[in-house]
């Protein structure tokens, strides 16, 4: 279709910080906090109109466990701290925080141990974290090039509806999950299955309301408890509706399943349930395309709940994500790639800066298959400081579900309390670089971590 020419023009710029955080989702406010409360001025820029991300405009408010020890909490075994915690607290004190384990003993036959936040409390909560430290926000805000000399990130250029702008800061991280200025400013990626680039499938999350729960945990409960003492992971309790309404041309997408949590919220539960493949979320067209399929999904579930399933008679639905939510997309390659057998074998690295326990949780490419496998019960493995270090690039960082691994490995360190805690060690890291004026490369690890760890972060053993 050919090309046109842009005129040369001067970009005017309209801020210059310490740390310019690209992106206000989970990792990106964590990251951003951590700064600020180190020392650092900093400015987030969100293309949205809050902080948090798939956690709060895409509606993904249940997260993977954050304990070494899956389907149960005690505290001792929590290996997500620092910052989440702290976000667990406020949301609790609002409402907006609920642990599924905690429910009354005849439900928890059908519930892991994950816990859900409400997403204008988590929204709020985040807001009120980032105003307390003085960061700058800029909102509905797209970061589209990137300015570079000597392998070192200048400015990022901006453009909102005040124009085009540039932005200049020392440090950058990207947190836009999907490496968007690390690959911008020349940084090497890698995208999918090592085998054949495939990418998981992405997945429009909504709430329905009305839903009488105790019918529903009457009604499915022992089958629920029978699936996980003898069944596989996809054979759910809900399998004799699923199947029937297929027969009956209501259910018609890849899923075969249908899986709610609770939320905080009386009669309202959060549903993870669509699933649309090949998509690759770097590409506008395909996002497109995958907003319209979840949408569709969406009411197709709300028809098929309605009429087949138990204490959904009822129900409406509340609300539909603001945009799809997405598993992985592009990994930016850092000085280390975190594998499979980094989180099976409950690595520990020198470098750590967190800690996980999520399990390797990889949805099948074409179909509704899952593969679930985790590090020993009671274990965890560590994220080393060098997979948040952008090879190729001096003062930029990545956190996210975009840090240099394997496919398989991120099947684990996507989860968000994990992102949280790796984001806190790079907004750290960040503030340790600029105070001892050196390079993100040559900081003191040990001095990092010792931070990390007075500041409520949890590392684990340090070798």
């Amino acid at each position: 279709m050919g090309y046109i020419v842009e005129a040369e023009t001067q970009t005017p710029v309209s801020c210059e910080v310490d740390v310019v955080v690209l992106g206000g989702g989970a990792g990106g406010a964590s990251a951003a906090i951590a700064a600020a409360r180190n020392g650092a001025d900093v400015l987030v820029v969100e293309r949205a109109n809050c902080l948090g991300g798939t956690t709060t405009g895409g509606l993904m408010t249940r997260m993977d466990v954050s304990h070494a020890i899956w389907g149960r909490i005690p505290h001792e075994k929590r290996v997500v701290q620092g910052i989440y915690l702290e976000i667990i607290e406020r949301c609790k004190k609002l409402g907006g925080f609920i642990e599924e384990y905690e429910v009354k003993k005849w439900l928890a036959g059908m519930l892991s141990g994950v816990e859900c936040f409400d997403p204008q409390i988590l929204k709020f909560v985040l807001q009120e974290m980032a105003e307390e430290e003085d960061i700058r926000l800029l909102y509905h805000t797209l970061a589209v090039d990137a300015v570079v000399e000597d392998r070192e990130l200048k400015a990022v250029i901006i453009e909102n509806k005040s124009g085009r702008q540039a932005v200049r800061g020392r440090v950058f991280i990207d947190a836009t999950g999907d490496g968007d200025v690390a690959v911008k400013a020349g940084a090497k990626y890698e995208v999918g299955r090592e085998s054949d680039g495939m990418l998981q499938p992405v997945t429009m999350t909504f709430r329905i309301g009305g839903v009488d729960v105790e019918k529903v945990f009457k009604t499915y409960g022992r089958k629920q408890k029978i699936y996980r003492e003898r069944v596989p992971h996809n054979a759910h309790p809900y399998l004799r509706e699923v199947e029937e309404a297929k027969r009956e041309g209501v259910y018609s997408f890849p899923t075969g399943r249908f899986w709610f949590h609770l939320t905080p919220v009386k009669g309202v539960v959060y549903v993870n349930t669509t699933r649309i493949h090949g998509i690759d979320p770097a590409k506008a067209e395909d996002t497109t395309r995958a907003e319209v399929e979840g949408l569709r999904q969406v009411m197709q579930l709300m028809n098929f709940v309605r009429k087949y399933m138990k204490g959904f008679e009822n129900s409406y639905l509340v609300d539909v994500g603001s945009y799809i939510g997405v598993r992985e997309s592009r990994r930016i390659t850092g000085e280390y790639i975190l594998t499979r057998d980094d989180v099976l074998h409950a690595r520990k690295f020198p470098d750590a800066i967190a800690a996980g326990s999520a399990r390797i949780d990889i949805h099948d490419v074409k179909g509704a298959w899952s593969e679930l496998v985790a590090p020993p019960e009671g274990e965890y493995y560590q994220i080393p400081y060098r997979s948040i270090l952008v090879k190729g690039l001096e003062n930029v960082l990545a956190v996210g579900r975009c840090i240099s691994t394997t496919h398989d490995a991120q099947g684990a360190t996507r989860m968000v309390p994990t992102t949280i805690a790796v984001a806190q060690g790079a907004g750290t890291a960040s503030a340790l670089s600029l105070k001892s004026g050196k390079p993100l490369r040559d900081i003191d690890v040990a001095e990092l971590q010792d931070i990390l760890i007075r500041q409520g972060g949890f590392i684990g053993s340090r070798t």
